[in-house]
């Protein structure tokens, strides 16, 4: 074996390494075991039935003349089973067989498990291997989501079990919510690739290509490499522009024997010391450099792809990668670049310079909110066609549209009894009995008022624990009554249609993925040019329908200073965080910011005390308290939002989200305002938040008769913007602990997240709490 090394940067060495080649590559007719497993988690249940219908299409099409397929299906623990194995789809009969059993099985259950499925492929390999002793076998393994059942070494390990049963493995990340990490090392372990799919459209041609692929089928043999390798891995390029990864171990890596060659990373350069300008022999040096910047994009190891990409000098690259925080854009560069690694043509497509370095201070997501909200003149126009929302959460249902828990065990115990009578009264009684829980009104529709004008961008929220933002949207409109309305004198003062409202939630960004792609909004045109002149590339400024986009762009450079201009941005150009807000996170700054916070809520909440108590209170209303009652029942009110009783749709399946928490010992919680100022009538001792709150209470207290309603408003207002202020600067840091994955620069582990600070004259104790939680969807 030979080793050759070329020096990316100081401490930095590509190396290539040779394989002796023992075994010649099997004929190109010799057919393939394929098995293949797919999730049938709870959260596929949108894309499942797109996957039957390809299975049952495009399987007869998709196989060679004896090509077998063995399919099997996983959700949570102890649900996990084949479908059928070692079949050849050569004649109808096999062909209603795999429609049937695809029909039956494919479907949505449980939650999801790893570790059943890969610990079917020995077995399958033996029964299978009997039937068709020349074939060779291939692994294809999709999921959606994070193994929530098995521990992941449980997972790992027998990821490394089912890959030496098999000649090829691919594992498909389905959509941003699978495991990237997990899969990774479960490709690694199987000498394997990972493809990234993040729809049905993307996944669709990777498994179609699998299936058509032949394979060599030549044993895997151990080798050796000499110095350490970055990230344990080294990898090889397919035929199948495919990139391979072996996980290594102990200085060991298991490689098919007839394998040319492999690559991987190390700080020390070894055997041949090659030219270090951009060259090598044929494509492979440079096509082993772009899979490089893939393989470690994919793995979030930014510093080492900055010097990859440095070295290749491909402005196209570097300035793609300056956008490249969370997993939407990594996962877009890391398939470009996959690309550039077998098509030489869609290289340095934008220029060659090694000096230029991406711009770390790149305008986000966050950047854009903060401009936006400078002025409350600024709107969104949710009501537009441009508008373009992907739903994350759970849906919700009007509690009249489903049955209760309750009312399902009751109607299925009802139903049971039907089935074990024959007496027609009998059933008719239990049917009535059916009828009476099945029976329920129609649910009150919710018309909305048009809004042509927008909705306010004050209604932008940051969630103070994961890296969400949201908006928050009060929709005005009514609902009909008159079909419902009791034929009683007391009704006859509702007005009908009834005025109400509701509120709305969009997120903007939910766990760090944007969920808003095209974002309508009517500006000031001061803050078009604020935007511009803080970063915003004007290539973010989309046309929308009708309009072209030199139209659009000529549109809003004429706007003057003070006319409004209705513009739809572009959030998929727009990263959420940059590098600078990362290389940037401290700790001190953070708890200090969340001091500040705390003493402007304090101040908030007494102010916002004192202004409920001055403010003119509600007339009483004049409806009759029955009709109040039978309001309340419906999710109505005269002042309040419609709020009819609603079921939140079950979960399906969960993801793992990051909460980050930072805490003050002794500042938790705020009291009442009633009770610090009974302590201080008592001279008692003043608990920690109360002593926040004290002077403001005091200085309230002190103007007597000259307080107003004016005074108590702007005190009350600008310690609210005060609060969403600091908020939002903390949302900085915070988004780029949990989206750009590091930690405070005064921690050097996750382990330490406690710091004692003197703020105000106090010592005070902070800690930073990083925690997984489940989030149902």
């Amino acid at each position: 074996m030979t080793t050759q090394s070329y020096k990316i940067a100081d401490s930095l060495f590509l190396v290539r390494q040779s394989v002796d080649l023992k075994t010649p590559k099997k004929a190109v007719e010799s057919p393939v075991n394929h098995l293949v497993m797919i999730d049938c988690s709870g959260s596929m249940a949108h894309d499942l039935p797109q996957l039957r219908s390809q299975l049952k299409d495009r399987l007869p099409s998709l196989l060679k003349e004896r090509d077998t397929i063995s399919i099997v299906w996983f959700s949570g623990r102890g649900e996990c089973g084949i479908l059928f194995e070692g079949l050849e789809v050569s004649t109808l009969v096999d062909m209603e067989q795999v429609k049937s059993s695809i029909d039956l099985w494919l479907k949505p259950i449980g939650l999801t498990g790893f570790k059943e499925p890969l610990g079917r492929v020995a077995g399958l390999v033996d029964r299978v291997g009997k039937k068709n002793p020349d074939g060779v076998f291939s692994l294809f393994f999709m999921s959606d989501g994070q193994d929530n059942q098995w521990a992941r070494d449980e997972v790992l390990k027998q990821a490394e079990e089912a890959g030496s049963h098999v000649e090829a493995c691919t594992f498909v990340e389905y959509g941003y919510y699978a495991d990237r990490a997990l899969l990774t090392q479960m490709a690694e372990k199987c000498g394997g690739s990972l493809v990234f799919a993040e729809d049905f459209s993307r996944y669709a041609p990777s498994f179609e290509d699998v299936l058509q692929r032949r394979l060599s089928g030549a044993p895997k043999i151990e080798v050796q490499v000499k110095h350490d390798v970055i990230s344990n891995f080294a990898y090889s390029l397919s035929e199948n522009q495919e990139l391979q990864t072996y996980s290594i171990e102990s200085g060991v890596l298991r490689v098919p024997e007839n394998l040319p060659c492999f690559w991987y990373l190390t700080a020390c350069p070894e055997g041949e010391a090659m030219p270090q300008s951009f060259q090598g022999p044929g494509d492979e040096y440079p096509a082993a450099t772009y899979a490089a910047i893939s393989l470690y994009a994919q793995r979030m190891k930014s510093d080492i792809v900055l010097a990859l990409l440095k070295h290749t000098g491909d402005v196209r690259f570097i300035e793609s990668f300056a956008k490249c925080f969370g997993k939407q854009r990594y996962s877009q560069f890391t398939e470009e670049t996959r690309i550039a690694a077998f098509h030489p043509s869609l290289r340095l497509n934008a220029g060659y310079d090694p000096s230029r370095v991406p711009p770390d201070d790149a305008f986000t997501i966050l950047d854009l909110i903060q401009v936006l909200v400078t002025d409350p003149a600024n709107k969104i126009l949710l009501d537009s066609p441009e508008f373009r929302y992907s739903r994350i959460s759970r849906a919700r249902q009007d509690a009249n549209e489903v049955l209760t828990a309750d009312e399902r065990e009751a109607v299925g115990l009802l139903t049971s009894e039907i089935t074990r009578t024959r007496d027609v009264k009998k059933i008719q009684e239990l049917s009535g009995r059916i009828a009476a829980i099945t029976s329920k009104p129609q649910p009150i529709k919710f018309e909305q008022d048009k809004q042509p004008d927008g909705y306010p961008v004050s209604s932008i929220t940051f969630n103070e624990e994961r890296a969400n933002i949201s908006l928050l949207i009060r929709k005005t409109g009514h609902v009909d009554l008159s079909t419902r309305l009791p034929d009683e004198p007391e009704y006859s003062k509702l007005q009908t249609p009834f005025k109400t409202h509701i509120f709305r939630n969009y997120a903007i960004v939910k766990d760090g993925l944007v969920g808003i792609d095209r974002l309508p909004v009517k500006l000031q045109a001061g803050t078009v040019r604020a935007l511009l002149d803080r970063g915003m590339a004007e290539s973010v400024i989309t046309n929308p329908e009708g309009e072209t986009l030199d139209e659009t762009r000529a549109r809003v450079k004429k706007a003057s200073r003070d006319r409004e201009v209705e513009i739809v941005l572009d959030l998929t150009q727009i990263p959420v965080i940059n590098r600078q807000m990362v290389k940037e996170v401290q700790a001190t700054k953070l708890f200090e910011l969340e001091f500040e916070l705390i003493k402007a809520r304090a101040a908030r909440k007494v102010y916002a005390h004192y202004l409920k108590e001055l403010q003119v209170q509600t007339p009483e209303s004049c409806l009759d308290p029955k009709v109040q009652t039978w309001l309340k029942q419906a999710g109505l009110s005269e002042s309040g939002p419609f709020s009819p009783p609603m079921v939140q749709a079950e979960s399906s399946d969960y993801y793992v989200a990051k909460e980050l928490l930072v805490k003050v010992k002794g500042y938790s919680s705020l009291p009442s305002v009633n009770d610090v100022k009974k302590k201080k009538a008592q001279a008692g001792v003043l608990t920690p938040t109360a002593a926040l709150m004290a002077p403001h209470v005091s200085r309230v207290e002190s103007m007597g008769k000259d307080l107003s309603l004016e005074w108590l408003t702007s005190q009350e207002g600008d310690h609210a913007r005060r609060v969403r202020q600091l908020i939002g600067e903390m949302a900085v840091i915070k988004f780029s602990i949990t989206v750009g994955q590091v930690w405070p620069q005064e921690f050097k582990s996750l382990d330490e997240n406690q710091m004692n600070l003197t703020l105000d004259g106090m010592s005070l104790n902070f800690t930073l709490e990083m925690r997984e939680v489940e989030v149902k969807i």
